[in-house]
């Protein structure tokens, strides 16, 4: 598929296999996102869509990267990220003591 046209006053072309621009029209209707400003593309997706795509498109997880291991990752990643902050914030309080 392929369309072109002037977005937010600039030129753009965009193309998209069939079945990725199905899966981008699910994604949105997943987050209730009718049209406008607030669409989302494949591209914009955040990692805690992955699962689902993976789940329900298998083809364009494979095409973006988007593995079961890979999300282990990031879940793990998040894991720590969050382990740290949570010992910052103790540590900040302790020295405001």
């Amino acid at each position: 598929m392929r369309y072109s046209g002037v977005f937010d006053g600039y030129f753009a072309s965009h193309i998209h296999h069939p079945e990725c621009r199905q899966a981008e029209i699910a994604l949105n209707r997943l987050h209730d996102v009718r049209d406008g400003d607030d669409w989302m593309a494949l591209t914009d997706m955040e990692a805690d869509d992955w699962p689902w795509l993976l789940a329900e498109y298998p083809t364009i997880a494979e095409r973006m990267g988007i593995t079961a291991e890979k999300i282990r990752e990031n879940e793990e990643e998040s894991a720590r990220m969050r382990a740290f902050w949570i010992e910052q914030a103790k540590k900040r309080q302790e020295s405001n003591r």
